[in-house]
């Protein structure tokens, strides 16, 4: 059995060797004489107009595909002109002012049910009584320039300072 593998790698040497040596000769004749290869292949086998008629054909296939592929937008664009001229403008915004009033809608039936069940109202009514006075603060203090000068107190309360005029 060593016998064989000692065989089989001679074999393989030799092989190897005989292939480095046949790359080497066509780099020597490639550099000697570089366009022996590439003309014989240029006349022998015609490659390059097979590959010129190649990409005509090509070419021609896909104009057929564009036009086809034209014809077939404009048809769809005639029918769909014809779509568009049939739609009822004023019908196409319903959905959105439907969806407006449900949404308002369901905001006061949120506040209402706070106001009336929970004790979130509560909260809102300390707020608004804080709001209240506030107001009622600035006004009464903005009354007074709105009267006149030349007003005068007779027989009556100033109910700010509580001061009694006779």
């Amino acid at each position: 059995m060593v016998e064989n593998i000692e065989t089989v790698v001679l074999c393989a040497n030799s092989k190897s060797k005989l292939i480095i040596e046949i790359c080497e000769g066509y780099i020597k004749n490639w550099i000697l004489f570089p366009f022996n290869g590439v003309e014989k292949i240029l006349t022998e086998y015609n490659w390059f107009s097979k590959i010129i008629r190649k990409i005509d054909e090509l070419n021609v296939e896909k104009e057929k595909i564009n036009v086809e592929y034209i014809e077939s937008l404009e048809i769809k664009r005639e029918g769909a002109h014809v779509l568009m001229n049939t739609v009822i403008d004023h019908v196409t915004n319903t959905g959105i002012s439907i969806g407006t009033v449900f949404i308002t809608f369901s905001i006061l039936i949120i506040l209402f049910i706070l106001y009336k069940y929970t004790k979130y109202f509560s909260f809102l009514k300390r707020r608004l009584r804080i709001l209240r006075r506030a107001l009622n603060k600035y006004n009464k203090n903005n009354l007074d320039l709105i009267g006149t000068i030349d007003f005068e107190y007779k027989n009556s309360v100033d109910d700010r300072y509580i001061i009694a005029y006779s």
